[in-house]
């Protein structure tokens, strides 16, 4: 399914009667939501919408004496009805055909210092689609046929469209499991009150705020487990990734695998955790350690940071079983002193990862650890590690404790 269900439509053409509202019958029959604006000034949203994936726009709204000034008009309109300002990125089906008005349209579009989106555009033929009763499968296949040669787009279309069934199947799952009772309120709250219990433990029975981050994290595995079946079900027939080649660039396969394995940070102690220690003399003790060689040892502690990762288990931390904080130290070096640091079963390396403006990667030792009681120490949280990198250290730290030791001659 190329259009999204989740809302993210919006169609904006100045005639409702004749042109607009036979779109949108079309698509609310479907099971599209859409949103339509004419174009007035009073009409538009407050603020710009982020969460928009498919413009149907029209690009003549205005009469006005010159092409000029109506591309002026629709492209100014176009600003205001979607946020052109991060890098986000629209799916524009230019709803008539108005080729004079296109190369004006794009200017003024792109002369916006503001402008840091992306647009993927097709040309949708109106007179057609009224010949055709605006029928849905029709402008599908239109769509279909320009956006052949878009299969990034058509990815994430169909990865959209996948989330969106998941969550719904979610929900759907969690009401099935309510008992027979009158007051749907009631049901809902005690799954979500148990969701928190099973969750986090007896603890948060009496604790409201607990209680709705536990069940909320709760019903995440729910909606993972959805997400992951949908996903199975997804075909890759048609997609071509001949001649697509792997990112050579170093600062942005750091910066994917920073989005891939780290996450906003956390104001309060939690697992995973990444903190900037300030211990000088540790510091160089664990640079003496770490290089390959005693001649590298200044060069590595002028382009390393000493830090430390929380490695408590998660559980202690959600059921606040939680009495000291677990520390593992290493080091943060930048990617060019990398291959100064020796090979050792002791050592946990991340992959490359972006930290501020440098490209490096995390290494802890897992020799180095300590406990602190909770709130005894005053240290700056720079990073923290997704579940799956904080629990693939964890993993190696216990290995690293119980490895057998063998005793021969």
């Amino acid at each position: 399914m190329i259009l999204p269900r989740n809302g993210r439509i919006v169609v904006i053409d100045d005639k409702f009667e004749e042109q607009a509202f036979p779109l949108l019958k079309t698509l609310y029959r479907n099971g599209f939501s859409a949103m339509y604006f004419s174009g007035e000034q009073i009409e538009l949203p407050t603020n710009p919408l982020s969460d928009v994936r498919t413009i149907f726009l029209d690009m003549e709204l205005i009469e006005a004496a010159d092409n000029n000034s109506k591309a002026a008009f629709t492209a100014n309109t176009l600003s205001h009805i979607v946020d052109i300002s991060g890098h986000f990125f629209y799916f524009i089906i230019l709803w008539a055909t108005h080729t004079e008005l296109t190369n004006y349209f794009w200017r003024y579009i792109y002369e916006n210092p503001e402008c840091k989106c992306n647009f993927i555009t097709i040309e949708l033929n109106k007179a057609l689609c009224a010949a055709n009763n605006y029928d849905i499968t029709f402008i599908e296949s239109e769509i279909t046929q320009t956006l052949q040669s878009k299969k990034g787009y058509l990815f994430l279309a169909n990865w959209e469209n996948v989330i969106n069934k998941s969550a719904n199947d979610s929900i759907c799952e969690l009401l099935s499991l309510l008992e027979d009772e009158e007051d749907i309120d009631k049901k809902l709250l005690r799954i979500i009150k148990n969701l928190a219990i099973a969750y986090a433990g007896d603890y948060v029975k009496d604790t409201t705020g607990q209680i709705v981050k536990n069940a909320m994290l709760a019903f995440n595995s729910i909606y993972k487990d959805s997400l992951e079946r949908n996903t199975i079900d997804v075909s890759d027939d048609g997609f071509d990734f001949n001649g697509v080649g792997e990112i050579q660039n170093k600062k942005i396969k750091a910066a994917i695998n920073s989005k891939l394995l780290l996450c906003t940070n956390s104001l309060n102690p939690k697992p995973g955790n990444i903190y900037l220690e300030t211990n000088d003399e540790l510091h160089r003790n664990m640079c003496f350690d770490l290089v390959e060689k005693e001649s590298y040892l200044e060069e590595v502690i002028a382009n390393s940071q000493l830090i430390s990762c929380e490695v408590s288990p998660f559980c202690d931390y959600a059921q606040k079983k939680w009495r000291v904080g677990r520390l593992v130290f290493g080091l943060f070096i930048d990617d060019g002193y990398r291959k100064r640091i020796k090979k050792a079963d002791c050592l946990y390396k991340t992959p490359l990862l972006k930290y501020g403006d440098k490209v490096g990667l995390f290494v802890f030792d897992m020799r180095r650890s300590e406990s602190k009681k909770l709130g005894k120490w005053r240290r700056k949280i720079i990073s923290s590690m997704r579940y799956d990198l904080v629990v693939d250290l964890q993993h190696k730290i216990g290995g690293h404790c119980s490895r057998p030791g063998m005793i021969s001659l």
